[in-house]
């Protein structure tokens, strides 16, 4: 597993294939822009849950990081997780991705202790938000710990607030009744295969990214001939990676 926690506007990106990936110049026209600006704004209006949905390849991390990019400038911290092993992702590991030790989170005054703990680095920041990737690997008791932290109940001078990108049904699972208002308060920003008008403009920009800016002979998105884009969405099936 990796850790980056990181000022929001120095994020890290150490794993290896998601690394190569972000060096890419990402798209981020159509609903990949729509869904930035909603986590974005649902971040400066101080949700306390944001989920990022969708299915594998679709371009969630891409989403996610862009979006924390564009808090640049303002007084946030952000904490990126992520578990892109894949393997079950249990309270005590999410734990020591946040402050960089492991604890046992099973009674409410550690997960008060490690909010305690994670304020604290905030200190001088109007907002802490902590950003997680792979939810879906999230087990049900790392799942309701990382509520736990972002509940408001708790009183603390900064809330943390949530913004969790899974695929699948992730957010659908059984919770203890004081979670569940934290639940219905969830904003939900979903991404899909590219399809039609999206998928020509997707691959017009690959090829413009990919023969470079002095090539002027992909200059509109006429190229990409009807033809040739269902059969690369035959292929494909609207995925980015596929595509690409």
């Amino acid at each position: 597993m990796e850790a980056r926690s990181a000022a929001v506007n120095r994020p890290t990106f150490s794993h290896g294939l998601r690394a190569a990936r972000q060096r890419r110049a990402a798209f981020l026209g159509g609903s990949r822009g729509r869904a930035v600006s909603a986590l974005s704004q649902g971040l400066r209006d101080r949700e306390v849950l944001l989920l990022l949905t969708g299915p594998a390849g679709v371009g969630k991390t891409i989403v996610l990081d862009a979006a924390i990019t564009t808090l640049a400038d303002e007084s946030i911290r952000v904490i990126r997780l992520s578990n892109p092993g894949g393997l079950a992702w249990c309270p005590r590991d999410v734990a020591r991705q946040i402050i960089g030790r492991s604890v046992d989170v099973s009674t409410d005054d550690t997960v008060s202790a490690v909010v305690a703990e994670l304020t604290a680095t905030a200190a001088d920041k109007d907002q802490l938000v902590v950003a997680v990737d792979d939810a879906q690997t999230l087990t049900d008791d790392a799942m309701e710990f990382l509520l736990l932290l972002a509940s408001p109940a708790r009183g603390n001078r900064i809330a943390p607030q949530l913004i969790l990108a899974g695929r699948g049904d992730f957010w659908e699972r059984q919770r203890r009744g004081e979670l569940q208002l934290i639940a219905r308060l969830a904003a939900r920003v979903s991404l899909e295969e590219f399809a039609g008008t999206e998928a020509r403009d997707y691959v017009a920009f690959c090829l413009r990214r990919d023969r470079g800016p002095n090539d002027d002979s992909v200059n509109d998105d006429s190229v990409v001939a009807p033809e040739a884009l269902a059969e690369i969405l035959r292929y494909s099936s609207g995925l980015p990676p596929r595509i690409n």
